[in-house]
């Protein structure tokens, strides 16, 4: 069992795009904690939409933060033992969550990992 935890700022497609690929993810989350720092974008409808559409419980964390707040909030209330983080705008890779907690479940304390960029620039993400 474990969380994932994400921070938005009026991101809504970058959002979107990383909610998409954790519902592909081969070991899904127990629960996925959403920290929106007061986003005006339609965030806050989207994350209710997911709220009562998904299997998995959505967490919506509505509050001002700066980025580093709100990923330590998020990971503070994080029900699981383990607590995966992303940001919006990544694809995570199907096998990402099970990965990290093979690794976890080890003993490994801390596990990171890497990005690839899609495109010619950090700009031209797919």
């Amino acid at each position: 069992m474990y969380t994932i935890v994400t921070t938005t700022y009026n991101d809504i497609e970058g959002l979107k795009l990383l909610i998409d690929s954790i519902f592909r993810l081969t070991i899904l989350p127990a629960e996925i904690i959403i920290v929106d720092s007061e986003s005006n974008d339609g965030t806050q409808e989207y994350i209710k939409k997911l709220q009562n559409s998904s299997k998995i419980e959505i967490v919506n964390v509505y509050k001002k933060l700066t980025i580093g707040s709100a990923r330590n909030y998020g990971v503070s209330i994080a029900k699981s033992n383990f607590v995966l983080i992303s940001d919006t705008y990544c694809k995570v890779d199907l096998y990402w969550a099970k990965n990290i907690c093979k690794k976890l479940n080890e003993g490994y304390s801390f596990v990171g990992g890497a990005f690839k960029v899609i495109g010619d620039t950090c700009a031209q993400k797919g």
